[in-house]
């Protein structure tokens, strides 16, 4: 941890942690999974350009993908009887500034898998494993 006053004020904190990784078994993926990429997904940026650029990534996994600015306006929809809750939520780390409540985006859609990604560069192997068993089903029907 360090801590940083220079002279002309202001203060410059930061943090570094090592967590250790948990093991993971293939009962613990399967389970934290969605049962297949379909449907809807929302992807929770701050910015609306960034935020559909990564849309798109989901897309290519056979999502439908919504853009939505910020955490409050994740759980402020999911609250609506009038909106289809989605099957996947997806929060950017960009998404989690100012004491943001993940709590109540968790309670408005307690049967929705919800993801943080902290690098935009994400790799899910699981999740693309299922969505090209999706695309082969899909070409095979056609």
């Amino acid at each position: 941890m360090s801590l940083d006053c220079p002279a002309e004020g202001g203060c410059h904190f930061s943090l570094a942690l090592r967590l250790p990784l948990a093991p993971r078994t293939t009962d613990v993926v399967a389970a934290a999974q969605p049962a297949a990429p379909v449907g809807l997904a929302w992807r929770v940026y701050d910015d609306h350009a960034a935020g559909d650029w990564l849309a798109a990534r989901l897309r290519c996994l056979g999502w439908t993908a919504q853009v939505v600015l910020g955490v409050p306006t994740a759980a402020a929809l999911a609250g609506r009887l009038d909106v289809a809750a989605p099957g996947l939520v997806r929060v950017s780390e960009q998404a989690l500034a100012g004491g943001v409540d993940l709590g109540s985006l968790r309670a408005a859609l307690p049967a929705t898998c919800v993801r943080l990604l902290i690098w935009p560069a994400w790799h899910d192997p699981a999740q693309e494993n299922q969505a090209a068993a999706l695309r082969s089903l899909q070409q095979q029907g056609n």
